[in-house]
């Protein structure tokens, strides 16, 4: 095998294995908001013109 094929092969394998763990739900979402920040809703909400209307 030519060092291009090794390379190639490489990058196939790490892509399969990142495909692997999205699909697997390894990358976790954003964990649920603590009861501060739901006290501070909807304050941390901006609106179109740049303000916080909370």
């Amino acid at each position: 095998m030519t060092p291009n094929a090794w390379i190639a092969l490489f990058v196939f394998i790490i892509c399969i294995a990142a495909l692997a763990v999205l699909w697997a739900n390894g990358i976790a979402d954003e964990p649920p908001a603590t009861a501060a920040e739901r006290r501070f809703w909807p304050g941390d909400v901006v609106e179109d013109d740049g303000s916080y209307d909370g």
